[in-house]
Protein backbone atom coordinates (compact mmCIF):
# COMPACT_ATOMS: atom_id res chain seq x y z
CA UNK A 1 0.00 0.00 0.00
CA UNK A 2 1.13 3.40 -0.48
CA UNK A 3 1.83 5.76 1.80
CA UNK A 4 0.32 8.33 0.08
CA UNK A 5 -3.34 6.62 0.17
CA UNK A 6 -2.88 5.63 4.04
CA UNK A 7 -5.43 8.30 5.07
CA UNK A 8 -7.84 7.41 3.22
CA UNK A 9 -8.30 3.93 3.89
CA UNK A 10 -7.88 4.46 8.13
CA UNK A 11 -11.21 6.82 6.84
CA UNK A 12 -12.66 3.87 5.03
CA UNK A 13 -11.77 1.83 7.85
CA UNK A 14 -13.97 3.73 10.16
CA UNK A 15 -16.57 5.07 8.61
CA UNK A 16 -18.46 2.36 7.86
CA UNK A 17 -18.69 0.57 11.52
CA UNK A 18 -19.29 4.40 13.03
CA UNK A 19 -22.20 5.51 10.25
CA UNK A 20 -23.55 2.06 11.01
CA UNK A 21 -23.69 2.79 15.04
CA UNK A 22 -24.98 6.12 14.68
CA UNK A 23 -27.66 5.10 12.18
CA UNK A 24 -28.89 2.08 14.69
CA UNK A 25 -28.11 3.75 18.08
CA UNK A 26 -31.50 4.83 18.99
CA UNK A 27 -32.34 0.54 18.67
CA UNK A 28 -28.52 -0.49 19.99
CA UNK A 29 -28.69 -2.33 23.72
CA UNK A 30 -25.76 -3.68 25.20
CA UNK A 31 -26.99 -7.73 24.96
CA UNK A 32 -24.90 -10.49 23.05
CA UNK A 33 -27.75 -11.55 21.01
CA UNK A 34 -28.45 -8.08 19.75
CA UNK A 35 -26.76 -6.54 16.66
CA UNK A 36 -25.96 -3.38 18.30
CA UNK A 37 -23.35 -4.92 20.56
CA UNK A 38 -21.98 -6.85 17.59
CA UNK A 39 -21.64 -3.28 15.82
CA UNK A 40 -19.97 -1.86 19.32
CA UNK A 41 -17.34 -4.58 18.78
CA UNK A 42 -16.17 -4.21 15.09
CA UNK A 43 -16.41 -0.41 15.75
CA UNK A 44 -13.46 -1.25 18.20
CA UNK A 45 -11.94 -3.53 16.08
CA UNK A 46 -12.05 -0.92 13.29
CA UNK A 47 -10.19 1.74 15.57
CA UNK A 48 -7.68 -1.10 16.52
CA UNK A 49 -6.46 -1.64 13.44
CA UNK A 50 -6.61 1.87 12.26
CA UNK A 51 -4.19 2.87 15.18
CA UNK A 52 -2.23 -0.45 13.96
CA UNK A 53 -1.63 1.02 10.61
CA UNK A 54 -1.07 4.74 11.71
CA UNK A 55 1.33 3.61 14.35
CA UNK A 56 3.23 1.39 11.86
CA UNK A 57 3.69 4.10 9.43
CA UNK A 58 5.38 6.09 12.19
CA UNK A 59 7.80 3.94 12.64
CA UNK A 60 8.20 3.03 9.04
CA UNK A 61 9.20 6.67 8.80
CA UNK A 62 11.22 6.94 11.46
CA UNK A 63 13.15 3.97 10.71
CA UNK A 64 13.69 5.57 7.07
CA UNK A 65 15.15 8.90 8.54
CA UNK A 66 16.98 6.69 11.02
CA UNK A 67 18.70 4.70 8.07
CA UNK A 68 19.67 7.83 5.51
Amino acid sequence: MKIKKLPLVVLLILLVPAATYIGMYPNITCKPSQAGFWIIIALGMAIGVSLTMVIQRIRAKNNTTEAA
